[in-house]
């Protein structure tokens, strides 16, 4: 930002006008005295001008250590790795240069060299614990082609209407608003790093653009002229607000970063007051108040971690923040571990340094594994990337904020909105509809054969007819249930019940409209329809011709066939056993399919539609009768078309 500018114009200013009577020695030891106390961004400036004055003592290699390290510790690892390069290649004795060297190369994306320098440092270092980290180092590297291969579900978009050239991060997404951190509209600068110093805003969108709005200020009585004021969480009902406050450099203020808690009233918010756990010594950042109010998380080095910053919680009791837990050890690392939160569905999010990752901070989520196991997993692009990628704060599934400084930003860290990526899909199923001949069973497929498709809601979604290859295709939805009807002239009508199969991963889906096609098709096979009697289950007592209670059931599927087909005329023929003389049983015969056809016609079907014939004992099944099962299958009625009527529309 300009700011920052002005401001590494006066010091350069500064510097050159004290260069001029300076030597190296005295420039180096002032250096030294700016790194012991923290003031990495000017010690970076007084080092290198002692290599410019030509320095001997110390040696040249160890200055450029040391503005290795000065930029490391203000949390600028790729600007350290040119200068940790130049002191191993002039000899350095630093064993650590060459572990941070690994470092800086994995920040920068160089992930075979940093690969082989972790390898190289494992087998020669001589700091056991930078040995382990060195080789956890390399072991991550392995996870960086999985981790890169990921499928992204969400897009990244920088929110220039929010962001400026300095630093804003840290987003915290409350109701329709955005809190968060910025060096924006400050004139003084930390000497740590040379950035300035950080208030806590609000950003209000005006409606124009889903970037645009108006960012101010959340109030003097949080944010103060000397410290860093950052990384919020507000209560659900926006009263009280947690945050992280630097020290101010004051002798009687406290030593480093702590949480602080304030209320709002009478429109505006109240005095700050730290949180009585957070003890001078140690660094505390990125408070999180989860979602029941009664635990809050944050970053945290102090002791008892697994490594250098950690995830920590604690819970609130009796009002009173009480015993304080760490997160454990499938979250924190011997890295660092930071800017914890959690998503509307209750996914827990951070940011590390100690897990695989793409360099410098990534963002991870814990999920369930296919045991059921929770798991921590790197987040993958477009979230991640070798620079610092942190702070992520979730509106709702699909839309959320993050901080990150890689390139192609508008300032240091910026602010990105996550979108969920556009994804929708058509799918097209197929309709075969073949006719088969009884006789032969041969199979073909019927062109000019009608297709209704009917919703399980009972709405039709297809009314048509198949084209030259006997098929149709038609837009339907996944994973439902339909009814699929055919019919064509002189064959049976027939529905098909079908279900679609399930819809595509939508990890497996392009971005935007997919037009997709159901690999199987639906198949409904029309029998024809033949002149041939069809021998129905349908019986009759010894000597009646009353419809018993199987034989309605019987007729009631012909009812529903008839209804099915109505372009067929039937004929329905009964006959009788041996027994009893030939007139009698031709009368008797005639009867018994006329009460049949009686049935069918009270129950909806056109008296002209269907026909009775009586014949007697003329054309028994079995011949000679032996016992009371011949006679009975004797004693039966059958159905055959006699007409098919041409109702093609």
């Amino acid at each position: 930002m300009l700011q920052r500018f002005i401001y590494a114009g006066i010091i350069a200013t500064a510097l050159f006008l004290a260069g001029c009577g300076m030597t190296a020695h005295k420039a180096y030891t002032i250096a030294q005295q700016k790194f012991k106390h923290g003031e990495y961004e000017h010690a970076i400036e007084y080092y290198k001008m002692a290599i410019e004055k030509g320095i001997r003592n110390p040696k040249v290699d160890k200055v450029q250590f040391k503005i290795g390290e000065s930029y490391r510790l203000s949390n600028r690892i790729q600007e350290a790795t040119e200068f940790y390069q130049k002191s191993i290649d002039a000899g350095g004795e630093q064993d650590s240069a060459s572990y941070y060297y690994a470092v800086g190369l994995e920040s920068l994306g160089k992930y075979g060299e940093a690969e082989n320098q972790f390898l190289k440092y494992f087998e020669t270092g001589r700091n056991p614990e930078l040995a382990r980290k060195a080789k956890i180092e390399y072991d991550n590297l392995k996870f960086i082609e999985p981790i890169l291969n990921k499928q992204a579900e969400f897009e990244l978009k920088n929110m220039g209407g929010l962001n400026t050239s300095g630093g804003d991060w840290c987003p915290f997404v409350f109701r329709d608003d955005i809190y968060f951190s910025t060096a924006r509209g400050q004139s003084k600068v930390h000497t740590a790093d040379g950035q300035g110093f950080n208030d806590l805003y609000r950003f209000k969108y005006d409606g124009i653009s889903d970037s645009s709005g108006v960012a101010q200020p959340i109030g003097s009585k949080i944010n103060f002229d000397d410290t860093h004021d950052a990384c919020s969480s507000l209560s659900k009902d926006g009263k009280t607000i947690y945050f992280a406050r630097s020290n101010d450099g004051s002798i009687k203020g406290h030593k480093d970063v702590g949480l602080f808690v304030s209320k709002y009233r009478d429109g505006e918010w109240q005095e700050a007051t730290k949180l009585s756990f957070c003890e001078d010594t140690s660094w505390y950042s990125t408070p999180w108040l989860a979602a029941d109010q009664q635990t809050l998380y944050f970053s945290s080095n102090r002791p008892g971690g697994q490594g250098g910053l950690d995830i920590w919680f604690c819970k609130l009791e009796n009002n009173v923040w009480g015993t304080i837990y760490n997160a454990g050890d499938k979250i924190n690392t011997h890295g660092d571990e930071y800017s914890p939160s959690f998503a509307p569905s209750g996914k827990f999010y951070f940011a590390s340094s100690g897990h695989a990752g793409l360099g410098s901070l990534d963002l991870f989520e814990v999920v369930k594994n296919e045991s059921g196991v929770e798991v921590v997993e790197n987040m993958g692009l477009p979230y991640n990337s070798v620079s610092d990628d942190f702070g992520i704060s979730w509106a709702s599934d699909t839309l959320g904020y993050m901080t990150s400084d890689r390139e192609g930003g508008k300032g240091e860290d910026d602010i990105y909105q996550i979108r969920q990526i556009p994804k929708s899909a058509n799918y097209t199923q197929t309709v075969l509809v073949y006719g088969i001949n009884p006789t032969t069973n041969r199979e073909r497929l019927l062109k000019n054969a009608h297709v209704v498709i009917t919703s399980e809601k009972g709405d039709t979604v297809y009314r048509g007819k198949t084209d030259e290859e006997g098929k149709i295709v038609t837009k339907l939805n996944p994973a439902t249930k339909y009814d699929v009807e055919a019919r064509k002239h002189k064959h049976y009508n027939r529905h098909e019940k079908a279900v679609t199969p399930d819809p595509t991963p939508r990890e497996k889906l392009k971005k935007g409209l997919n037009e997709l096609v159901f690999e199987q098709p639906i198949i409904v096979k029309l029998n024809e329809i033949t002149l041939e009697p069809i021998r129905l289950e349908l019986y009759y007592d010894y000597n009646k011709w009353d419809i018993r209670p199987d034989a309605a059931k019987v007729l009631d599927s012909l009812v529903t066939h008839m209804r099915e087909n109505p372009e067929i005329v039937i004929e329905l023929s009964s006959h009788t056993d041996s027994r009893g003389k030939d007139a009698y049983n031709l009368k008797l015969s005639q009867n018994r399919a006329k009460s049949a056809v009686d049935y069918v016609i009270n129950h909806g079907i056109d008296p002209k539609m269907i026909l009775a014939k009586g014949e007697g004992e003329t054309r028994p099944l079995i011949t000679p009768e032996k016992d009371d099962r011949d006679y009975q299958l004797n004693r039966r009625t059958e159905v055959r078309v006699v007409k098919i009527l041409d109702l093609e529309e």
